[in-house]
């Protein structure tokens, strides 16, 4: 009762009537008494499982989002330390570089054929088959070659550069005898 004419010293009129008021004020506790208990869920579904928001929504590279403020979601401040951010922190697998050596040995023409990618650099036909329209050597994942002859075949194009028998930074070709003029 104490608090409630303290409440009415200094509350408005209007809202003493409102203090004054036993129904309101029956009404305000039990609301009062629901959103704690709505809390109390809230913070045992943290230990566990989260009641509000079973999957939350992955940010970029698997971490988690933040949820910041949203409607029915009670942000604690240990939400957003370091040993919340890593607990249950999805493991993304490793992006594939290329086929495994099985499937890259029976791709893999070099392999097949026993033919040496580095003693093919001035086959500039087929060292064409490897570069991007930039110029830029295509990964393994694209070639399909072993890693012992992507490596060659890298090397392979990087010589033939520098030799000049492919443009460095087209996939142009030199002996085009198209005419500008």
């Amino acid at each position: 009762m104490a608090a409630t004419r303290a409440a009415s010293r200094s509350a408005p009129q209007h809202l003493q009537d409102i203090v004054d008021d036993p129904q309101i004020m029956n009404e305000l506790s039990v609301t009062v008494d629901e959103v704690a208990e709505e809390q109390e869920i809230l913070r045992a579904g943290a230990a566990g499982d989260n009641i509000m928001d079973p999957a939350p929504p992955a940010g970029g590279r698997g971490h988690p989002t933040l949820k910041g403020s949203q409607p029915g979601h009670f942000t604690r401040p240990t939400d957003f330390s370091r040993g919340e951010y890593l607990r249950d922190r999805p493991w993304t697998k490793r992006p594939l570089l290329g086929p495994d050596a099985a499937t890259s040995k029976e791709t893999d023409i070099f392999y097949q054929t026993n033919l040496d990618p580095l003693k093919e650099f001035r086959n500039t036909s087929l060292l064409f088959r490897f570069v991007t329209s930039m110029g830029k050597i295509r990964g393994r994942n694209q070639t399909n070659l072993t890693w012992k002859n992507q490596r060659r075949m890298g090397k392979a194009i990087r010589r033939a550069k520098m030799m000049g028998l492919i443009p460095v930074l087209s996939k142009r070709r030199l002996d085009d005898k198209k005419s500008t003029l």
